[in-house]
């Protein structure tokens, strides 16, 4: 992987993106376009909750796609609001999520040396509980949240502060009780 930095300063991977993802489009202008929410799924057939093709609604204009067990949807944000990763974005997923300096973690922040490479935290989305929770690592780097050492595992509330080495991150859920993806049922079991 070649870590590659764009004119703005973001950090990207040039094997996987032909530009900067973080920086916008030049000439692309969204104007009042919003995704369309999708509609609550009618429930699966008794035996098998994949049974019925599921859809889920993308950008207006496009296609829908299918959903189910293949899809690994967003569900919420951790934002560098300091340190040396200050201004990139990183996507909270479904389920445990490691947190680590190393690519190979699903929330990797590669700038930060005070990281530890593998499993410093974990953040865990249980769609059961329609929560998120944020517990340390099993390795020596500390976590703190809203400036509290973390001991023991903790339920994050919206705009929580995460602090792991020298990078503090705002949690932003896209979960909660005003929005939960519609095919919660298939993905839990």
């Amino acid at each position: 992987m070649a870590q590659v930095r764009c004119e703005s300063g973001h950090f990207y991977d040039d094997k996987e993106n032909t530009r900067c993802p973080h920086c916008p489009v030049p000439g692309l202008n969204l104007g009042s376009v919003k995704p369309k929410v999708p509609k609550p799924a009618a429930p699966s057939l008794p035996g098998s909750p994949f049974a019925q093709r599921k859809t889920v609604a993308v950008w207006p204009g496009r296609e829908t796609r299918p959903s189910g067990p293949d899809v690994d949807p967003v569900v919420g944000w951790l934002v560098a609001v300091e340190g040396p990763a200050m201004g990139r974005d990183f996507r909270v997923r479904w389920g445990n999520n490691t947190i680590g300096r190393l690519p190979s973690q699903a929330i990797h922040i590669s700038e930060d040396e005070r990281v530890h490479g593998e499993e410093h935290a974990f953040i865990v989305y249980d769609p059961r509980s329609n929560r998120f929770i944020l517990r340390a690592g099993a390795q020596r780097g500390l976590v703190y949240v809203n400036e509290n050492l973390l001991v023991e595992p903790v339920s994050l509330e919206p705009y929580s502060v995460i602090q792991l080495g020298a990078t503090k991150l705002v949690f932003v859920p896209l979960c909660s009780e005003s929005f939960q993806w519609s095919f919660d049922e298939a993905r839990q079991a």
